[in-house]
């Protein structure tokens, strides 16, 4: 039976018992690398700011979640702000 074939009776449908082995690797990438490395060696954390529409994440990203365009301007964050989140 083709993997892509539509199984009608339930009869037809096949599995097999076994494991796939896969590995995953958990990369902070670049924007995570610096906020964690300045958070670790420094204890300070860093932000992103978008050039366009201004708004700062943290961690940092390398991109601005609202204008897609990149984030290059990293800053400090200071002991006093609001903080706007989500669920």
């Amino acid at each position: 039976m083709p993997i892509l074939e539509k199984i009608v009776k339930s009869e037809d449908a096949k599995h097999w018992a076994d494991s796939i082995p896969l590995e995953f690797h958990y990369t902070a990438v670049v924007a995570g690398e610096e906020f964690l490395r300045e958070l670790k060696d420094n204890g300070r954390l860093i932000a992103s700011k978008c050039p366009r529409c201004k708004n700062s994440y943290v961690p940092a990203r390398m991109y601005c979640a609202t204008c897609f365009i990149e984030t290059k301007d990293r800053h400090n964050i200071t002991s006093q702000g609001e903080v706007y989140s989500f669920a």
